[in-house]
């Protein structure tokens, strides 16, 4: 891992030994459930805490949060809203297969957003 540092590891220890490191693994939209399977067993093994994180996940959970808010005080949205929200849904098309290989019995394969770390 290139940018993994035992340095700071080994620091944070010194500093309490109450504190834990966490390796996040930003922008894991990227890889496939093979893939994440692959580097938790590798993490695991290495005895490594770790995450998989994605903005886009963010994002997603940020446009569900809007639209329930939405939904729930019955607000109206001017048309450049609705013309923003037409974007975010491309690119909520575009993570089916994030979203499907997110279902998953290990939750430490999901992929997390900022709110679930």
């Amino acid at each position: 891992l290139m940018f993994r540092s035992q340095d700071l590891e080994k620091y944070v220890k010194e500093v309490s030994e109450l504190k834990q490191n966490l390796l996040l693994v930003n922008k894991s939209d990227f890889l496939t459930l093979d893939q994440r399977k692959a580097w938790a067993e590798h993490f695991r093994k290495e005895n490594i805490k770790f995450a998989f994180f994605s903005a886009i996940t963010e994002d997603e959970d940020s446009i569900h949060d809007e639209l329930d808010s939405v939904s729930n005080t019955g607000t109206e949205h001017s048309e450049q809203d609705s013309e923003e929200a037409d974007g975010d849904e491309a690119d909520t098309d575009n993570n089916k297969d994030l979203q499907k290989d997110n279902n998953v019995e290990d939750p430490s394969l999901k992929v997390l957003s900022s709110t679930q770390l």
